[in-house]
């Protein structure tokens, strides 16, 4: 999606910069500074798309030449804190073909800059990745056949800064409209457009290519942060959306049975509600069931209370032999009321506490992690053991793979959250399980049936599962199973798969099978033991079982050592489990 950036910073003497150093980095080239007799090679810098001068029409020629462009302004400055050049860079939207991207920057820097008499070194770096943006590097004073003059204080005024911010809005939005898109930009704060979410920080490149190293960041953390909080912002946003128009549907079939049915039922707060409003609200959510005179009072709102509101009124509700409609309503209040006891007391001051994060180190030890508040990632490896087989998918399609333990891939869950947060996706195998995904609520249930009772149940999409197994605590190759799984996923309506998603990440079930953008996997159930049939099916594929690791009882005494497993021969043709 298309985002504003328009950033303006002078390049000056006073911290250690030079003209002709920022024009050689922002250009990829080699310039030789004259006054110091410094080179600034940056020939191998990768990411340059192009690179160009553009100068009044009466400038004189050798304004075009780099090097003597800059060095002229490195000599014509002369104190020690002089400011040498004024640099803009602005985000360019990545919907736009590479020439339109050029054009819109160029319109902009001839209209706002060159017609007033600067001089712009434009270079466009990146325009074929996620992020295309434009360095333009200006002169600060004016220009005249034998060169440079007195510096234009006028250049220097916030109007005018305020102005080039809100002519690049008008820019681009106006290029987006050209080229068919629906997208556009905003100058404006989040604050001032009336948008419930947090803004976001600026990384930089140092801090993204320690984050790939793994090296923990504070900016990194802090962004991780507000990405998190935003997510869960925009999915109770959408749910609140979606409980409206169920209710609202729900009123206007109430008051087609109250018409139809002949009766002096009505609606409002005279009909009387059965419970109060979502999470203990004054009313207007609760909805009653098919065939009762109750219904919602249209325009109420919901307040939050204690967690133990929701039993209570439900237990009411089941004492008065209500039953709530099977419809899909029920399903997406219950998935916010779950989120909303998760999420309550960040509404309203999401925007302080980052703050004060930001504000503070947070390479503190005992410091709350990030990536796992309400320990799913524990949860799922003290059910599965391990080890596991991470693989990080990187947004380029470059994947790394891992093999930690549980309590290396609990120690990394910070780093892999960073990850997610840039674009990255995250799937893990855990060693001697079957992983059957794509279930129905219907699937798993079958599988307890067949005796393959899941160790773990994740919920990845709305109303579809991941159930991972337990055979064996010896690995399993791609043959095995596939031998093991196939029959086994058809008969539960699934599919084999050879990674499960991370608990607690909104990540991928496998490299190559997004899930619903936004949705993060949710632990279901973590029996955490081995299927019954796990046995029968090692023998079935040639793999040691898990060892008798019955406890010590009154009833059983000492336990006794059990003989060793013979490895069975893998011509043996004994039947399949299923």
């Amino acid at each position: 999606m298309a985002i504003y950036h328009c950033s303006v910073q002078v390049i000056g003497r006073s911290n250690g910069r030079s003209a002709t150093g920022a024009a050689a980095y922002r250009s990829g080239m080699e310039i030789t500074d004259d006054r110091t007799g410094i080179t600034h090679d940056y020939t191998r810098k990768s990411g340059v798309d192009h690179a160009e001068i553009m100068a009044p029409a009466n400038a004189p020629a050798w304004v075009h030449d780099r090097s003597q462009l800059w060095n002229t302004v490195e000599k014509t400055e002369r104190r020690k804190d002089s400011q040498l050049a004024r640099e803009v860079e602005v985000s360019i939207p990545r919907e736009l073909p590479r020439d339109q991207m050029q054009a819109l920057v160029r319109n902009f820097v001839h209209e706002q800059f060159v017609s007033q008499g600067m001089v712009a070194d434009v270079a466009f770096h990146h325009l074929d990745s996620e992020n295309p943006h434009a360095h333009i590097m200006l002169t600060m004073r004016e220009l005249g056949p034998d060169g440079f003059g007195k510096k234009q204080r006028e250049w220097n005024r916030t109007e005018l800064l305020q102005s080039w911010r809100v002519e690049w809005e008008h820019h681009t939005n106006t290029a987006l409209e050209r080229g068919g898109f629906d997208q556009r930009i905003d100058h404006r704060t989040l604050d001032a457009q009336g948008v419930d979410r947090t803004p976001q920080i600026h990384l930089g490149p140092q801090v993204i290519q320690m984050e790939q190293r793994g090296i923990r960041t504070d900016r990194g953390a802090v962004m991780l942060a507000i990405d998190n909080n935003n997510a869960e912002i925009q999915e109770l946003t959408t749910l609140l959306e979606v409980i409206d128009r169920e209710r609202d549907s729900e009123i206007a079939r109430g008051a087609e049975r109250g018409a139809t049915g002949g009766g002096d039922r009505t609606a409002g707060a005279s009909a009387g509600l059965t419970g109060g409003g979502i999470d203990g609200g004054s009313g207007g959510a609760e909805i009653s069931s098919p065939g009762s005179s109750q219904v919602p009072t249209p325009g109420t709102r919901r307040t939050q209370k204690d967690d133990g509101e929701d039993e209570r009124r439900d237990s009411d509700s089941r004492r008065d032999g209500g039953h709530r409609p099977a419809s899909s309503f029920w399903l997406e209040l219950e998935a916010f009321r779950r989120r909303a006891r998760r999420f309550r007391g960040f509404v309203g001051g999401a925007v302080g506490r980052v703050v004060a994060l930001a504000g503070t180190r947070v390479r503190q030890p005992g410091r709350k992690r990030l990536a796992d508040p309400e320990g799913q990632i524990a949860r799922q490896v003290a059910a599965l053991d391990g080890p596991f087989e991470v693989v990080i998918s990187g947004r380029s399609g470059r994947q790394q793979t891992r093999n930690w333990s549980g309590d290396r891939l609990l120690a990394q869950a910070d780093w892999l959250a960073r990850q997610v947060a840039m674009g990255g996706n995250i799937a893990i195998q855990p060693q001697g399980t079957l992983i059957i995904g794509r279930l129905n609520a219907d699937g798993v249930e079958r599988l307890r049936q067949l005796g393959f009772e899941p160790a773990l149940v994740l919920e990845t999409a709305p109303d579809r599962f991941e159930a991972i197994i337990r055979i064996t605590d010896q690995a399993l190759n791609i043959d095995q199973i596939h031998d093991l799984g196939s029959a086994l996923a058809r008969r539960a309506g699934g599919q084999v798969q050879h990674h499960c998603s991370l608990a607690g990440f909104s990540s991928m079930s496998s490299p190559r099978s997004p899930k619903p953008e936004g949705f993060t996997a949710e632990i279901i159930s973590n029996p955490g033991q081995p299927a019954s049939k796990a046995a029968e099916a090692s023998k079935a594929v040639g793999v040691e079982p898990f060892p008798d690791r019955t406890p010590k009882t009154p009833e059983n005494g000492v336990q006794k050592p059990t003989a060793p497993i013979k490895r069975p021969n893998r011509d043996d043709n004994s039947p399949s489990p299923f």
